[in-house]
């Protein structure tokens, strides 16, 4: 079992309320697990409580209740922090994910740095490895976030997530704020580092054919709870819970084409 998560729980003070604070219940006894290799898609509106779950699953926040392992190792104990490095997110902002005063380089060569593990003297060939992995070449090496493109950004972030060569990563709605031909890109591209470095993924999105084209399985979550799995991409067209079909029945809306259709096309 690579991670797993027991009955976690989240909530947050509503603002405002100095002398009787308000809670808001964002997580409610969530479980789930992700298996070594394996890419588990999370779908949910805006608000449903995807991304605290992915801050709780990387360690960036404390449940108040339950709990989350990575490699057997509880997520924030002392021992986790050994473990750490082999996590990574991709996160939907581009733009304020990285420093804007860095350079390429250097927002590559910030988690080898803190890994420790390599010398510096090998960051150049490492940089350039990682920027053709991505599908960009050498110049870009030197360019300030402002001067690349969307796309361009996103793949100098998912550089930088696989540059400890991590076993598993969180990417949090990191394809939404791209344009529909650019998101396809980032797909293929996400779709080959997986089969050549053997990553696991934790896919989290409110765009439900996008999970078709990347996951092996997807968990549907509302107001905080997970309502539905489905374990079988081809059988999603049964999914039973209300919520679940709405949003099956949206996606297709969009796209005007019928569900088998669409299963064919990325069989």
């Amino acid at each position: 079992m690579l991670l797993r998560a027991d009955q976690v729980s989240k909530s947050y003070r509503k603002p405002g309320r100095w002398l009787k604070p308000e809670q808001t219940t964002v997580l409610k006894g969530v479980s789930l697990t992700i298996q070594q290799g394996e890419c588990v898609g999370l779908v949910g509106e805006s608000g449903s409580g995807k991304s605290t779950l992915g801050r709780l699953l990387m360690g960036i926040e404390k449940p108040d209740s339950g709990t989350v392992y990575f490699r057997n190792h509880l997520v924030n104990s002392t021992g986790y922090q050994q473990v750490r490095q082999q996590m990574s997110v991709v996160f939907q902002d581009y733009g304020t994910s990285v420093n804007r005063r860095y350079r390429v380089k250097s927002i590559l060569e910030e988690p080898l740095k803190i890994a420790n593990k390599m010398a510096s003297k090998d960051f150049q060939s490492h940089n350039i490895r990682l920027l053709e992995t991505v599908g960009l070449s050498e110049k870009f090496m030197d360019r300030y976030p402002h001067e690349l493109s969307g796309g361009q950004l996103q793949r100098v972030c998912i550089a930088r997530a696989i540059a400890n060569q991590p076993d598993l990563v969180i990417l949090d709605e990191a394809i939404s704020s791209l344009d529909v031909t650019i998101q396809l890109q980032i797909l293929d591209l996400l779709v080959k580092l997986r089969k050549e470095m053997k990553l696991s993924y934790f896919f989290i999105t409110h765009d439900l054919l996008a999970v078709t084209y990347l996951c092996d399985r997807v968990l549907f979550m509302k107001e905080g709870e997970i309502i539905e799995e489905v374990g079988d991409m081809k059988a999603l067209d049964q999914v039973a819970h209300p919520y679940a079909r709405t949003l099956l029945e949206a996606a297709m809306k969009v796209t005007g084409v019928t569900w088998n259709n669409h299963i064919q096309k990325i069989s």
